[in-house]
């Protein structure tokens, strides 16, 4: 219900419930509206130029359904226009990405775009209905209804590219302006219907055989470590072997079982900081921070370098998520000044020093990480994708411009800040 609530508020910008529907929207829910709003549009059409069309070709409302060409829409707002929209955003961004797609930024942008597609559909029937006459440039003409709809379109997909790529408006400008070009594409889908059909079936088949691959591959993965625990088990008395298992549990998404194994791991053995670290992850995936905090502040405690010093970024994040912005940033100052190339470190960080007040250092550091995935290697890229495209997103949500923005040097070197109250830095790179 909350994301039926969310797609209207969509018409008004509303940023949250862009957001809300990205994160958790319904896929069926958002087809449903796209597809209800086309369907409106095109049945207003065909009864307000109906007069104009061949007498045969007036079929009844079946017919006029039919000739709305369905499958070809869906083909080129899903399967063309989104994909690119995502490529261009992640290209034109600079922030190394590239002409990327990933499985969840097309999820998320297929919740948005096509209930906003749908809404806007619908709200541009009446405006077919009342103004079907035709505007006429030259031999150029196109109805008063369509020219509503292209505006709105243009206008709402350009907000919500931005939001979601967390771009700013002109590179969203850009995008949509060439996501326009396409559009010979659609009257070529349209003119050979049985042919839409056909690639739409084809991404269906694509689809699933994927998803096989990975479910299979999945199940080797844990048939494999299903192994090792039953192996594991039989050394129930081997606080190693309890660790071992936790952490293939914690692999396999088990976290009751993962907590299990690895707190009989910690009782057995409490001098070993490397139990209490990954005790600490599997609370931390319950989203049990407090208890995670204390896990990870006793392997500090054991070992401060513990599973080479991340567990001091960790520490960082279980403040921040404790509510101790200013101890997370000592921390994950003091983790950086070690591991400067560390995207999470850097970009919680920021979200510490947004917490903190203090907003132009915040930019600089998510501008840092920016500058930095542009120049590591692709394979590091994807793999740090998601800290890349938040770090994007928080910029784009801020106003500030880092005192920085006028020397690149001083981006890529990294910013230095005294805090007034210790007498010491703040942070650095």
């Amino acid at each position: 219900m909350t994301s039926l609530r969310d797609v209207p508020r969509l018409l008004i910008l509303r940023d949250e419930s862009l957001r809300s529907l990205s994160a958790r929207g319904s896929l069926l829910l958002s087809l449903a509206v796209f597809l209800s709003g086309f369907v409106a549009f095109g049945l207003v059409r065909a009864a307000v130029y109906a007069e104009l069309r061949e007498p045969q070709a007036a079929a009844g409302l079946l017919g006029n359904v039919y000739s709305l060409n369905i499958v070809p829409a869906l083909v080129y707002f899903a399967l063309i226009v989104v994909p690119l929209l995502i490529s261009l955003s992640n290209a034109l961004a600079g922030d190394g990405l590239g002409f990327t797609v990933s499985r969840k930024e097309y999820l998320d942008w297929l919740r948005v775009l096509l209930p906003l597609w749908g809404l806007l559909f619908l709200a541009a029937a009446p405006v077919q209905w009342l103004l079907p006459q035709f505007l006429v440039l030259g031999d150029f003409g196109i109805s008063i209804g369509l020219l509503v709809l292209s505006s709105l379109m243009v206008f709402y997909t350009i907000w919500a590219a931005g939001r979601l790529a967390g771009v700013t408006p002109p590179i969203a400008g850009a995008v949509v302006v060439i996501a326009c070009l396409t559009l010979p594409v659609l009257n070529l889908l349209a003119a050979r219907p049985h042919g839409a059909l056909l690639v739409l079936v084809a991404a269906a088949v694509l689809y699933c055989w994927n998803r096989l691959r990975v479910h299979a591959a999945g199940n080797r993965v844990e048939r494999a470590l299903e192994q090792r625990i039953a192996a594991l088990e039989v050394k129930l008395q081997d606080a190693e072997a309890q660790r071992r298992t936790g952490v293939m549990q914690l692999q396999l998404g088990r976290l009751q079982a993962a907590a299990v194994s690895l707190g009989r791991a910690v009782q057995m053995r409490p001098d070993m900081p490397e139990y209490h670290y990954d005790l600490g992850r599997v609370l931390e995936a319950e989203g049990d921070w407090q208890a995670a905090l204390e896990r990870y502040e006793a392997a500090r405690r054991l070992a401060p370098d513990c599973c080479q010093g991340n567990v001091v970024r960790e520490a960082g994040k279980g403040y921040l998520h404790t509510g101790a912005a200013d101890e997370a940033v000592d921390l994950l100052s003091s983790f950086l000044k070690e591991h400067g190339s560390d995207p999470e470190a850097r970009y919680w960080l920021a979200v510490g020093l947004q917490r903190t007040d203090c907003p132009e250092e915040m930019i600089v550091q998510l501008h840092t990480l920016l500058e930095q995935a542009r120049s590591s290697p692709r394979q590091s890229r994807r793999e740090d994708r998601e800290w890349i495209l938040r770090a994007r997103a928080l910029v784009r949500s801020s106003s500030v411009v880092p005192p920085a923005a006028e020397n690149p040097l001083i981006l890529r070197s990294g910013y230095r800040s005294r805090d007034r109250n210790r007498g010491r830095d703040r942070y650095s790179k």
